[in-house]
């Protein structure tokens, strides 16, 4: 029965340990808990054949509209949806009317950002994938992450956004922990007692890996720095300091564990769509520093306090140590509203029901037309 199944497109499959995956895989657990089948075309699902092309492809810079094209070629032999969901560059070419699209941020705000890093063939090959995402929302329900990506979809893209949903994250599992707790993790991981300072994210020049370096270096071994990486540019990585560990691909119940032995939470960014790791720390109850991208400048834009620590994207590392400083001095007041800030922007409930709610609609749509290959399907209550 086509009304009661939703598909959703994406490069990697649900295990994949990205922020997008995860936010897609939470999607497909509230869409099944209303009785939607949920099921996923990924590059995997391609033929063998179809993926040493893309190998090919990939090395002549040609694999995100060879992909596109194959997506839509499977998508003609998988029948009728209720809804698709389709990201970022991976939507060009499907053109049905029962598409979602999200926007985890624009590669054009990406580009810009790391502009003075790029060689010539990246920033083309950059330039081409905006073509892709400009396209990829065309005449589809677009859903930003955060207001701040709704203004870049405007801004780059000429698209308004049909719904602002702010990616979800569990504050049931990312929880405080008690300051003895918290203590007796920071002396089994680092058998010090200083404050320990939480990275979280791929640790390159985007997400301002240069900075933090800086600020370890400026620090003094007055904090302990933990940083948790999904990936590791090796030009980066700080040998030999004793108040330095890298801990690499952790997954939700690691990430739980790190978080609880953090007092502050750096992020220096020069791009985030949205930043989950952001409101995951704001759950555990830990004060943010960072940059003003992506869900950390509608902080800064909406709360005066917790937004006192989200700085400018040029700002002086002395700025970056103060606000450490103020944070740290400050911790037990902004733990309470980090925490508060984070519960009343995302209530699970809401978000189930918003996501839920976009699919039914789709489905009555489809039904609308008078099309004899979908049937209704109401989701349980």
């Amino acid at each position: 029965m086509s009304g009661n199944r939703v598909l959703i497109i994406n490069l990697c499959s649900a295990d994949y340990p990205g922020g997008v995956e995860r936010v897609l895989a939470s999607i497909e657990a509230l869409l099944a808990q209303v009785g939607y089948k949920v099921d996923w075309l990924v590059e995997e699902a391609l033929s063998p054949r179809q993926i040493l092309l893309l190998a090919i492809l990939s090395w002549l810079r040609l694999k995100e509209f060879a992909i596109n094209i194959m997506f839509a070629h499977k998508l003609s032999r998988c029948g009728e949806y209720a809804a698709i969901i389709t990201n970022g560059f991976y939507g060009t070419h499907i053109k049905r009317k029962c598409c979602i699209h999200i926007y985890h941020g624009t590669v054009a705000g990406y580009r810009r950002a790391v502009a003075s890093r790029l060689s010539f063939f990246s920033h083309l090959r950059l330039r081409s994938m905006e073509i892709l995402e400009r396209f990829s929302g065309r005449g589809k329900i677009v859903v930003a992450v955060s207001e701040h990506c709704a203004k870049e979809l405007k801004r780059y893209y000429g698209l308004s956004a049909s719904h602002i949903i702010e990616n979800a994250v569990d504050t049931s599992f990312f929880t405080p922990v008690s300051d003895k707790e918290r203590k007796m993790n920071r002396q089994s991981l680092f058998e010090s007692d200083a404050p320990v300072i939480i990275f979280v994210g791929r640790v390159e020049y985007a997400k301002g890996a240069d900075i933090l370096n800086e600020i370890i270096y400026l620090s003094q071994k007055k904090y302990n720095f933990l940083i948790c990486a999904g990936e590791l540019e090796e030009v980066y990585r700080i040998r030999d300091a004793s108040n330095v560990i890298y801990m690499l691909g952790l997954n939700p119940a690691a990430m739980k564990t790190a978080y609880g032995s953090a007092d502050v939470f750096l992020l220096p960014s020069r791009y985030e769509g949205y930043g989950l790791a952001v409101a995951e720390a704001l759950s555990a109850g830990i004060p943010v520093v960072g940059s003003k991208v992506g869900l950390m400048a509608d902080i800064h834009k909406s709360n005066p306090v917790i937004g006192h620590y989200i700085l400018d994207r040029d700002a002086d590392l002395s700025e970056y140590l103060q606000r450490i400083d103020e944070a740290v001095a400050d911790r037990e007041r902004l733990s309470l509203l980090s925490r508060e800030y984070i519960l009343q922007l995302h209530d699970p409930e809401l978000y189930s029901k918003r996501w839920q709610q976009i699919v039914f609609d789709l489905n009555k749509s489809n039904i609308a037309d008078n099309s004899p290959e979908f049937t209704v399907f109401f989701p349980r209550d």
